[in-house]
């Protein structure tokens, strides 16, 4: 969606590239579709959500889905959108094995 990459998905980049190196080094990010079960016309799979996980150096997570259903979301929602890496590799059928298992399960409470 466009909006997205110009709102709520490009508040994150930002977040990711520049803020969040500064304040606590390296970053570790993984990001991608969420597939749903609706295709255009040529049979390619239209994700109905994108995911974002990123780690700090001191193994801390925040994992956010964001939803394509159409509606916009505005930057100051990206806390709403905070959910665990366990729920991620349900809906996508990864495992992150870069994250420890015992941060999966936690969503964070807050953006960092």
């Amino acid at each position: 969606m466009h909006w997205h990459n110009e709102g709520i998905w490009n508040t994150l980049e930002r977040i990711e590239a520049w803020d969040y190196p500064r304040r606590y080094g390296q970053i570790e990010t993984a990001c991608g579709p969420v597939l749903g079960v609706g295709f255009i016309r040529n049979k390619i799979p239209i994700p109905r959500a994108l995911y974002k996980i990123l780690k700090r150096p001191d193994g801390q997570c925040l994992a956010f889905i964001i939803a394509q259903d159409g509606r916009e979301i505005m930057a100051e929602e990206l806390p709403a959108q905070l959910t665990s890496v366990r729920d991620i590799e349900r809906k996508t059928g990864l495992r992150f094995e870069f994250i420890d298992e015992r941060r999966k399960d936690s969503a964070a409470s807050r953006v960092w």
